[in-house]
């Protein structure tokens, strides 16, 4: 099996793997009614909970089982 790349860059994107500096923003845009309306996960309860989930997530990339990106502007 092929490892996944941990980034993947265009012109104006980057995705990346999360990183625990990622919570803050995970928490607050979580929590946005606009942006959670057609998701199909809950908003974070806590900030706790969003650093929680980006730890699961690396957790799940280490052991292969699946990989997620978050979107980024390139700078």
């Amino acid at each position: 099996m092929h490892d996944p790349p941990e980034a993947i860059a265009t012109q104006r994107l980057v995705l990346r793997r999360p990183r625990s500096a990622d919570a803050v923003a995970k928490y607050e845009y979580s929590r946005d009614p606009e942006v959670a309306r057609y998701m199909d996960w809950v908003p974070h309860a806590s900030l706790r909970s969003a650093v929680a989930s980006i730890e699961g997530a690396a957790s799940r990339w280490e052991s292969g089982e699946e990989y997620s990106w978050v979107i980024t502007v390139r700078p």
